[in-house]
Order: C-alpha cells, then sequence, then structure tokens
C-alpha cells in the first residue's frame, strides 16, 4: 500500500487563530486501485493538535484506515469486466437472425416514430 497527504490545511481567522483543520489523503495498492479520502478534525483533535502537532499522528493513522476501508470497499464493489462473447458465440446467434423478422421489425419501428413526430 502506498499512503500520501495531498492536504494538510490549518484554517484561521482573522486573528490569526486556528479555526479547523482539515486533512485529505491517498491510498493505493500495487494492482492500480487508489481511493481519495477527506477529513476534518473534531474540535477536540484540533484542539490536541494545536497543543502539540505530534498529536496529529495518531489522527492520521485513523485517516488512512478509513482511506483504506473505503478502498476496499471500492474494490469489492468494482463491476467486473464484461464477459466477451466468442466469435463462435456470436456467428451461432448471427445463423439465427431472419432478415425478413428485421425488415418487419424496422417497419414497425418506422410507423411508430411516424406517430410520435
Amino acid at each position: 500500500m502506498n499512503y500520501k497527504i495531498v492536504r494538510y490545511e490549518k484554517h484561521r481567522n482573522k486573528d490569526g487563530n486556528i479555526t479547523s483543520i482539515f486533512l485529505a489523503v491517498t491510498v493505493d495498492n500495487e494492482q492500480g486501485d487508489s481511493t481519495y479520502y477527506e477529513y476534518w478534525l473534531s474540535e477536540d483533535e484540533k484542539n490536541m493538535v494545536i497543543k502539540d502537532e505530534k498529536n496529529l499522528i495518531p489522527i492520521l493513522e485513523k485517516v488512512f484506515a478509513q482511506a483504506l476501508l473505503k478502498l476496499e470497499k471500492e474494490i469489492e464493489n468494482k463491476p467486473q469486466p464484461p464477459l466477451i462473447a466468442s466469435e463462435e458465440e456470436k456467428a451461432n446467434l448471427l445463423s439465427k437472425i431472419k432478415v425478413s423478422n428485421i425488415n418487419k421489425k424496422k417497419q414497425e419501428l418506422k410507423q411508430q416514430t411516424e406517430f410520435t413526430i
């Protein structure tokens, strides 16, 4: 796994006091799957970080764990590649199609569109 801090922002008011802290991270695996995760620190977390920057480490570990869970869920729900019919399967289907039925359906469709215009 690869972990990266994309954004670490300390938002300040006009007096220069930190009002909020924002983190954004990415997590990616060796298979090319990745995710982006954003997190606003709670008031308590923000105050702990203001007191000592080292307090950000366990918060970052939690944020990366949340990002990792998100990535695992995305991978689990990832659509599978389509099943592609072989040339033999396509030829078999084509052999069952009747040109007369295609022309009949074409006429039906043409009549339907004449009424909807």
